[in-house]
C-alpha cells in the first residue's frame, strides 16, 4: 500500500522530526529562520538546548536532512546543537547557486547561522556534502572551527571520490528534473539504498525515512537540488593536499568501510595531510553511524569529549 502524501508538508515534516528526536530523549529548543545576507534566501534552523561548552553545528548532506543524523546527537555529550538546511533542503529557501562552482556557497550561510545564534565558535559535524561544505568553511574561517567531524565520505572534497552513477547522471539538466521529482514515500525509501547503502534505514524509526521524503516533496527541492548537481563535477571543489595540510584543527572521520563514494583506504589517503586527523573505520556505507551505531557513538563522542 502507497503511503499518502501530506496535504501540509511543512506541519507533517516538523511533526515527524519532532517524533524522532522524542525516541532520543531529545526536543527542539528554537524552531526558526534566518535570513541570508542576500535578502532573498531564509534557511531554516532547528536548536537544541545544551551546556555552557561550544556547540555543535551540525550539517546534513545533499538530498538528506537533519533527521537522519538525530540518532548520533546523544553522542554529542550534552552540548548545544545548530542544525541548519542548506538551501532548497528541509524547510529552507529554494536558492540560486554560483555556476563557477560551490566552494564560496557555505560562508555566508554558515556566517550567518553562527551570527543569528550568537556563536563565535563551534564544532562542526558534517555529514557528505555537508562535511564537504565544513571543509571549506574551516579552511576559509580557521579562527571559528574548533573541530571537524566528518561523516562519510566529504562529498567530492577528496581526490578519488566517485558518486555513484544514477547520481552522475543528474549533472544533465533534463536528468536532474527527473530524479528530483516526487516519489512514494516507499520509492523514496528505496532509492535511499543507492547512496546509504542496502538496508540502512530498516529498523530504525519510520520517522528517520518520513521527514526526508517530506522534504522532498516541497518545490522548494526541486528547484534547487539539480543546481548542486551540475555542480558537482566542477574540479575546483577537490581540495589537495596542500590546502588540506593547512587545515590546522582537531578532525575526525568516522567512516563506513562501504561507502560507495569513497573506500576507507581512499579517504585516509585523501586527509593524510591534515596534522591532527583521527581516522575511524567501522562496518557501514555512506551514512555509518546507520550501519554502526554502538561504535559510531562511542568514537564520535570521545572525540568531542576531549575539545572544549
Amino acid at each position: 500500500m502507497t503511503t499518502a502524501a501530506p496535504t501540509d508538508v511543512a506541519s507533517a515534516y516538523r511533526d515527524a522530526e519532532a517524533r524522532l528526536l522524542a525516541e532520543y530523549g531529545l526536543a527542539r529548543a528554537d524552531d526558526r529562520m534566518v535570513e541570508m545576507p542576500d535578502a532573498r534566501t531564509r534557511l531554516h534552523v532547528i536548536e537544541l538546548a545544551g551546556d555552557d561548552r561550544l556547540p555543535v553545528v551540525l550539517l546534513h548532506g545533499m538530498a538528506a536532512v537533519t533527521a537522519a543524523a538525530i540518532p548520533l546527537i546523544p553522542a554529542f555529550g550534552g552540548r548545544r546543537v545548530i542544525a541548519p538546511d542548506w538551501p532548497g533542503h528541509g524547510l529552507s529557501d529554494a536558492a540560486e547557486l554560483p555556476p563557477d562552482g560551490l566552494r564560496d556557497v557555505p560562508l555566508p550561510l554558515l556566517d550567518a547561522v553562527l551570527a543569528d545564534a550568537g556563536v563565535e565558535r563551534a564544532h562542526l559535524v558534517g555529514h557528505s556534502m555537508g562535511a564537504q561544505f565544513a571543509l571549506y568553511y574551516a579552511l576559509a574561517r580557521p579562527e571559528r572551527v574548533a573541530s571537524l567531524t566528518i561523516l562519510g565520505a566529504p562529498g567530492v572534497a577528496l581526490p578519488g571520490t566517485h558518486a555513484p552513477f544514477s547520481m552522475r547522471l543528474m549533472a544533465f539538466p533534463g536528468l536532474a528534473q527527473l530524479f528530483t521529482a516526487p516519489v512514494s514515500r516507499e520509492r523514496y525509501e528505496a532509492n535511499s539504498a543507492m547512496t546509504l547503502g542496502t538496508g540502512t534505514v530498516a529498523g530504525w524509526p519510520r520517522e528517520l525515512v518520513d521527514v526526508g521524503w517530506y522534504a522532498s516533496l516541497r518545490p522548494e527541492f526541486r528547484e534547487t537540488a539539480p543546481r548542486y548537481y551540475r555542480a558537482l563535477g566542477r574540479r575546483e571543489l577537490t581540495l589537495t593536499s596542500e590546502e588540506l595540510a593547512s587545515v590546522d584543527l582537531p578532525v575526525h572521520a568516522l567512516w563506513g568501510d562501504d561507502d560507495v563514494f569513497l573506500k576507507p583506504p581512499a579517504g585516509r589517503a585523501g586527509l593524510a595531510s591534515v596534522a591532527d586527523l583521527t581516522f575511524t573505520a567501522v562496518p557501514g556505507g555512506h551514512a555509518p553511524w546507520l550501519n554502526s551505531p554502538g561504535p559510531s557513538e562511542q568514537a564520535v563522542r570521545a572525540f568531542l569529549d576531549a575539545r572544549p
